[in-house]
């Protein structure tokens, strides 16, 4: 959702596979398109770990370029198995000739959710709080080390991913679909995002604003709450949720540069961790 600085400034179908069991939990959120869950003990392979790793910057943080570069760098070594997101959560919003503000209150509630903090670059690597860690965020020294150690972690959930873009309505649906490996006993959620890569506006960096700054992996919305949807299903061997969302977009949203990110987590007090994680991009 994106909003005014000044607004931002005050915020703080069911499925039928024959022999299968199936289990129709409430529709959560306006946007929900597909709400079902059925169990199917016919496992598929295990996928790769693909780790989340979110970068909290903002255009006047002088240092967040070199948190950029780093989730960049992160990526490009592990290609395909590192889901990146920028969420512009800084006190400080755009300058005089920046197009917009890329702040949203999805991403202010992240912060409130993780954090809060007062020290930017920093950065979650699957929301996970490390042993030995004061907290979950962690500073870039951190980030190379922990990715590294999570994505050798086999998933207890495959995560899949569909997407299509309506260009008549400009909306872009997302169906994601959960398949559990192994029994989880914990409260879950499901978060999605809509993100956008390749916008041009200003940065502030060590050397001066940049006014061509290329801004990725920007996130631009959550058909989720921003905590979450929660799996409101038991979550055993072989159970299977899908979730589908309609996300309007923005006029000045490039269609062509969006992106969908989505992750199944643990959704109590002292747990946040990311279980498993998909990345694509809009088709």
């Amino acid at each position: 959702m994106h909003l005014p600085a000044a607004l931002i400034l005050g915020l703080s179908l069911s499925l039928s596979l024959g022999a299968c069991e199936e289990v129709a939990p409430p529709v959560v959120g306006a946007s929900v398109t597909i709400d079902t869950t059925f169990v199917d003990t016919d496992l598929p392979p295990a996928q790769l770990r693909v780790v989340l790793l979110e970068d909290f910057t903002g255009v006047r943080c002088v240092n967040c370029p070199d948190a950029h570069e780093l989730a960049k760098d992160i990526a490009t070594n592990h290609a395909g198995r590192v889901a990146l997101v920028s969420e512009h959560n800084y006190f400080e919003g755009g300058f005089a000739n920046s197009d917009e503000d890329f702040r949203n209150e999805e991403s202010f509630a992240i912060d409130d959710l993780l954090g809060p903090t007062s020290l930017w670059p920093i950065g979650v690597v699957n929301r996970k709080r490390f042993s030995g860690e004061p907290a979950i965020l962690l500073t870039l020294a951190k980030w190379t080390g922990y990715v590294e150690a999570e994505l050798a972690e086999p998933p207890v959930v495959n995560v899949t991913l569909e997407s299509s873009l309506n260009a008549d309505d400009r909306t872009v649906n997302v169906v994601v679909e959960l398949h559990f490996l192994d029994d989880v006993d914990t409260d879950l959620r499901l978060s999605v995002m809509l993100l956008e890569n390749g916008i041009i506006d200003p940065q502030q960096t060590q050397t001066g604003i940049v006014d061509d700054y290329l801004h990725e992996h920007v996130m631009r919305d959550m058909p989720t709450a921003a905590t979450g949807a929660v799996i409101s299903t038991t979550t055993e061997q072989g159970r299977v949720i899908r979730r589908g969302y309609d996300i309007p977009l923005e006029d000045w949203w490039v269609a062509e540069e969006l992106e969908v990110v989505a992750f199944v987590h643990a959704g109590t007090a002292s747990d946040k961790t990311v279980l498993q994680a998909a990345f694509m991009d809009v088709e």
